[in-house]
């Protein structure tokens, strides 16, 4: 709907001018002619059946809330298939508005809003269930006449559990204030709006707003000492923005009521760390954000901080371009005099992977928007991965880029189908060069293939079929390249005996041998340097790491002794294994640690054995198969929420922050792995 001025909603409200408009919506001040004052009227253009049944529900839910520091909802309702929200209209300046102006707040000022905000967003999350609010920033916050604080800009209430993801509809950012778990689909909860509310503070005191969290989560960005911006600030204040603002939620404080205690009184004494959770009602916010850096390069000097730290650059290049998995994302409300976004063409779909056989009729996909330049993450090429959402139902490979987009978000370009022939494929593994996959898969019947085969696919020759490289009697799996590639290692099971068994074997295929002797191995790895091939080793019904060593050349030793990977215990301290993955640079191995069904993935220290681990995973049951990006800065892997049998793709820091579902699709997929090398296309 257009609402021009003077416009007359429900024979109520006027229409006097547009005060700021979004993505999904707009902001209009109108007079209410019943109660003879002005109004904020909100309106959402994109409902859905589902969304308008929420609307209505959460709108009289925020309708019931009555607190001095929060605007009241005074009317909602949906009008030709609009959805409106009538809400206070708050007089005054937004504390933006002032910082714009390079104004720093007095300690005093900055205290008493603190009292007042931290008791309105306390207030909320006291609700049952509990309120976020989600987009806490001095741009949201109004002080009237008479000094009092009003935390406005609610958008449209999302009911949820607060141990649930981020909803795709849901999310919503402003680089600088939102703390990490808001940018995937990590979950949200108080926690989130102790961080906002930290940043914000932080920066009416300072005058500079704290470094992205995203950035500071990737270690290229540091939190800016405060006394090196404020060197007034009392002592003891530091520490406590620092634990607020902490990029890991459970090491924030228990509650935003907390953190506002220690900030106002330096002697309280907080409680052992027990972040608030519970049912949660999500407010929307309305944001856009930018972000992703890998990797701390050293330590920052203190001019550098001080002088280029504190703006942060657009980190997105323009050099790739795609399209955008579509996630609706609510954007910031831009004031109508400033000049509208640029558009942007819609960039080319990517390269058509080689396959064996004809392509058949495409698949009918969801219509994908398109989005400004973006850049691929990770230091490499495409993913390639299992998935069962072709035409036919098998398990096929698939392959996809991965970027950021200009608002923040995880985004790829439309999977490509690579392999069509009739029969289930699973563990692809890219060669060194990027230039060719293997995979594990049945063959026709006449091509000599007893089992399932290793097979090889060279992306330089779209027009050659698929090529069996073992046609060894029983199954192969578990392929993969060494990393010099001149050989590829795999597991055969029933050529000798129904144990399974590492071979290895030149990269055409040439000269397979047998590495395993007597012991149930499977899962190979070589380490960077080539020195060692570790693998799973199964003992008693249990999964554990071991190794083998060469004095050599590797080829014509045969059966070296397999040794525990860690022998500083009997089995090692890295518990029970999973699908091993080492890092390019030799420093980490991901890894799913197995405890009864449940698969969780951790990071250990390879040169300390696994006494230094970091739990990655923990908010699913179901974790596995870990692949590095090149760069060593993200982790993509399959997981698979609790009873529910659908395996999905999701992606990671290599610290285990930012997950984010990457495969926005009701199929299953699985077992990624990065091609090595940037593949321009």
């Amino acid at each position: 709907m257009n609402l021009e001025p003077e416009t007359i909603l429900k024979n109520r409200y006027r229409i006097i001018r547009l005060l700021g408009k979004g993505g999904m919506g707009s902001v209009f001040l109108a007079f209410d002619q019943n109660l003879e004052m002005e109004v904020a009227i909100k309106t959402n253009h994109n409902p859905n059946p589902e969304s308008t049944t929420q609307f209505l529900q959460e709108a009289r839910l925020l309708a019931a809330l009555h607190h001095p520091n929060l605007p009241r909802v005074i009317d909602h309702f949906i009008l030709e298939g609009d959805e409106f929200l009538v809400m206070d209209y708050i007089k005054g300046q937004d504390l933006q508005e002032t910082l714009d102006q390079n104004k720093i707040f007095p300690l005093d000022v900055v205290l008493s809003y603190a009292k007042q905000l931290g008791d309105a967003v306390h207030f909320l999350h006291r609700q049952n269930p509990p309120i976020i609010h989600r987009d806490i920033k001095p741009g949201n916050i109004k002080v009237d006449a008479k000094g009092t604080c009003i935390l406005v800009d609610f958008g449209i209430a999302k009911t949820g559990s607060a141990a649930q993801a981020t909803s795709a509809g849901a999310k919503g950012y402003t680089p600088g204030y939102a703390p990490p778990e808001q940018y995937g689909n990590t979950r949200t909860g108080p926690f989130s709006d102790q961080y906002s509310l930290a940043a914000t503070l932080f920066h009416m005191l300072t005058g500079q707003r704290p470094a992205d969290s995203v950035q500071r989560a990737l270690g290229k960005a540091v939190l800016t000492p405060m006394k090196l911006l404020l060197p007034s600030i009392p002592d003891t204040m530091p520490a406590v923005f620092e634990r607020a603002l902490s990029i890991r939620s459970e090491e924030r404080y228990a509650s935003v009521d907390e953190f506002v205690r220690c900030l106002i009184d330096p002697s309280y004494q907080p409680e052992v760390n027990k972040v608030e959770t519970g049912q949660t009602v999500r407010i929307q916010p309305k944001a856009t954000t930018k972000w992703l850096i890998p990797s701390l390069g050293g330590l920052f000097l203190v001019g550098l901080i001080i002088a280029g730290i504190l703006v942060l650059p657009r980190l997105l290049s323009p050099k790739d371009k795609s399209v955008a998995l579509s996630i609706p994302i609510t954007q910031t409300m831009e004031p109508e005099n400033q000049a509208a976004s640029t558009d942007t063409p819609q960039p080319a779909a990517a390269a058509v992977l080689p396959s064996d056989t004809p392509q058949p009729t495409a698949t009918e996909s969801p219509t994908l928007s398109p989005t400004p330049a973006m850049e691929r993450i990770g230091g490499g090429g495409r993913i390639a991965f299992i998935s069962n959402r072709s035409e036919d139902g098998l398990d096929q490979i698939w392959t996809m880029n991965v970027f950021m987009d200009i608002n923040g978000a995880f985004v790829t370009d439309e999977p490509q189908q690579l392999t069509f022939d009739p029969f289930q494929k699973s563990q692809p593994a890219w060669s060194p060069d990027g230039t060719k996959l293997i995979y594990s898969a049945e063959g026709p019947a006449g091509s000599g293939s007893e089992g399932k085969e290793i097979w090889i696919v060279d992306l330089n020759q779209p027009d050659v079929p698929a090529k069996n490289m073992t046609y060894l009697k029983g199954d192969d799996f578990d392929p993969i390249y060494s990393p010099d590639g001149k050989y590829i290692a795999f597991v055969n099971k029933g050529r000798y005996n129904d144990v399974r068994q590492i071979y290895f074997m030149l990269a055409d295929g040439r000269d397979a041998r047998r590495l395993s002797l007597e012991f149930d191995e499977y899962s190979p790895m070589w380490s960077p340097d080539m020195k060692l091939l570790v693998n799973v080793i199964q003992v008693g019904g249990h999964q554990y790491l071991f190794k083998h060593q060469w004095v050599g050349d590797i080829l014509p030793t045969p059966f070296p002794t397999p040794r525990p990977y860690d022998q500083t215990t009997i089995f090692g301290q890295l518990g029970e294994v999973a699908d091993p993955a080492w890092s390019k640079d030799g420093q980490f191995i991901a890894y799913a640690r197995i405890n009864g069904k449940q698969y969780q993935i951790y990071s250990a220290d390879s040169k300390t054995f696994g006494a230094k681990k970091t739990l990655l995973t923990s908010e699913t049951v179901y974790n596995r198969w870990p692949a590095w990006s090149p760069d060593g800065q993200w982790i993509i892997y399959t997981t698979k929420e609790q009873d529910s049998d659908q395996e999905e793709l999701y992606i990671m820091t290599s610290t285990g922050l930012l997950k984010s579902n990457i495969s926005m699709n009701p199929a299953n997929d699985r077992q990624p792995a990065w091609q090595p090398i940037l593949v321009e296309e």
